[in-house]
């Protein structure tokens, strides 16, 4: 989890760069952020792997995971200049 939470901070901290930057500058922050929120993402799957057995069927874990790479996805789409 610590691996996890550093990714997102890392990912947080990329954001923090986005505001006003040129459409080329954007699309490099972006893709960091991107790159932390997947690792992020790739390094929680461990912790979540608890989730995907037969009592929850499988179903908070895909959910959690494709939903947080929704979002960050979204806001790229939402903010291409």
């Amino acid at each position: 989890m610590d691996d996890s939470v550093d990714r997102l901070s890392k990912s947080f901290q990329e954001m923090k760069n986005l505001g006003g930057v040129k459409s080329r500058d954007f699309l490099f922050h972006m893709s960091n952020v991107q790159t932390w929120a997947s690792a992020a993402l790739t390094n929680g799957n461990t912790c979540l792997d608890g989730f995907a057995d037969k009592s929850m069927n499988g179903k908070v874990k895909d959910s959690v995971t494709s939903n947080a790479l929704g979002l960050v996805n979204q806001f790229a789409n939402n903010n291409r200049q």
